[in-house]
């Protein structure tokens, strides 16, 4: 009877004793799940980049849309122009079908369309850092030529050397696309600006000569050939009784 039981009790433990097929089989099934995992994962991975490839495609502004300044001499300038100028002949034609379109054109370049002016303020919705910047240094300018007036020469001269060393910013008299894609990488504002250096004395020269290379000598060929492209449907004199909000009013459908 105790060997009877002795070996009762050994069948038992063997019974509940897994396996090597039961252990391989199970380490199997944990393989195949994290092997699913990871294909899983990659994939995922795939088309999120893929999704992010597509985003990189378009242009993002907070902004909006406005011309990419070029000098008169820029590579590819040609064929930058003739895309203004079929982007003018298709606002035109929305603009008589009164149909709206999906374009996110900023306030500055609408305002180029109704010839109105720009100034500072539109180059901070364009190119907020550069705006920035120029704001800084025209402060400043600004702060430098307050002092110099001041008729206590000592109270002037405390004032002068409170200002910043605008020497180590290390600017010269050029601008610097934020791209090279349009094949040139600085632009001389005066000629030779590539040897002259941005100090307190020229800072505000400097901002009013960025500030007509961005916002009007730089885009001028873009302005002329976005108008000379809505004259092949209307003339764009028609545009210089709207606001530039009314006519995104009309294009977008927002104000």
């Amino acid at each position: 009877e105790d060997l009877h039981a002795v070996a009762d009790v050994a069948t038992k433990k063997a019974k509940n004793k897994p396996t090597a097929q039961t252990t391989i089989e199970q380490h199997a099934a944990s393989t195949s799940t994290s092997i699913d995992d990871l294909r899983g994962q990659k994939q995922q991975q795939e088309q999120e980049r893929e999704e992010q490839d597509e985003r990189h495609k378009f242009v993002m502004r907070d902004g909006g849309l406005f011309p990419a300044p070029l000098p008169a001499g820029a590579p590819g300038r040609a064929e930058v122009l003739e895309k203004f100028h079929f982007l003018g002949t298709l606002i035109a034609k929305a603009l008589l079908d009164s149909r709206l379109l999906s374009l996110p054109l900023s306030l500055p370049l609408l305002k180029l369309i109704c010839n109105y002016p720009l100034t500072l303020s539109d180059l901070a919705v364009v190119d907020p850092d550069k705006a920035r910047h120029l704001a800084e240094l025209q402060a400043l300018a600004t702060r430098k030529v307050a002092a110099e007036a001041l008729e206590d020469p000592q109270q002037r001269q405390h004032e002068l050397a409170q200002l910043p060393d605008v020497g180590s910013y290390c600017l010269t008299m050029e601008y610097a696309p934020s791209s090279t894609m349009h094949g040139f990488s600085s632009h001389e504002l005066v000629a030779g600006g590539a040897q002259v250096e941005v100090t307190l004395d020229n800072a505000e020269e400097y901002v009013r000569l960025m500030c007509r290379f961005m916002l009007e000598e730089g885009v001028a060929g873009q302005r002329a050939a976005l108008r000379e492209g809505i004259a092949q449907v209307f003339s764009p004199a028609q545009l210089n009784a709207l606001t530039p909000q009314e006519l995104r009013r009309m294009l977008a459908g927002e104000g």
